[in-house]
Formats: C-alpha cells, structure tokens, sequence
C-alpha cells in the first residue's frame, strides 16, 4: 500500500512498529479485531489496531529503554523510537492503539 501510494517514509520501519502493535494485541488482548492503515494529508500515515484488551496505561510502558537481556519489553519502546506519535484509547470494549508515522 505504502510503496503504491509512493509514500516518501521508511516502509521497513513503519512494517517493524505495526508487527510489534499486532504481536502486543495477540500476547495481551488475544489479538486483534481489526486493523486500518490511510495515508493523509499525502504524507502522514496513520494506523490503527483494535482490540478487546484492557488497554494499558502509556506511561509505564514506552520511556525507558529495554534491558539488553530481556525477552520482552520491546515492543512498545520501538514504536516510540520510529512512530512520530501513538496512543490508547479505550471505548467501551475496544481498546485502540493509534499510531501516526510521518516521513
């Protein structure tokens, strides 16, 4: 979709930071229910997984770095360090994870 849309950003990274949200989806919400993905403005891309998870709270999770050694943790520490923005919103049953990349 990216390369078609001849979007000007780092597909790789953008590919890395949505794995990483729809594998937290599946460890912690029993995956996810839907996933969206538009590019706006003509070179913002926002994304967007849905799940049914209790959702999170932000700031415990993304400001430090991982330990070298440790087998997780990681996820959300990469997508702070490649998405420009991202963020939880619950609703009702449906957590959605937001996440904007620009280039």
């Amino acid at each position: 979709m990216l390369e078609e849309a001849d979007w000007p950003g780092d597909v790789d990274e953008v590919v890395l930071a949505v794995h990483e949200a729809l594998i937290n989806a599946q460890r912690h919400a029993g995956g996810a229910t839907s996933a969206t993905a538009a590019v706006q403005d003509s070179s913002a891309l926002l994304v967007e997984v849905r799940d049914e998870g209790p959702g999170f709270d932000v700031t415990e999770h993304a400001s430090h770095p991982p330990e070298p050694l440790a087998e997780r943790g990681r996820g959300l520490w990469l997508i702070t360090q490649i998405a420009a923005a991202w963020e939880v919103r619950r609703s009702g049953p449906e957590t959605c994870f937001r996440l904007r990349f620009c280039p």
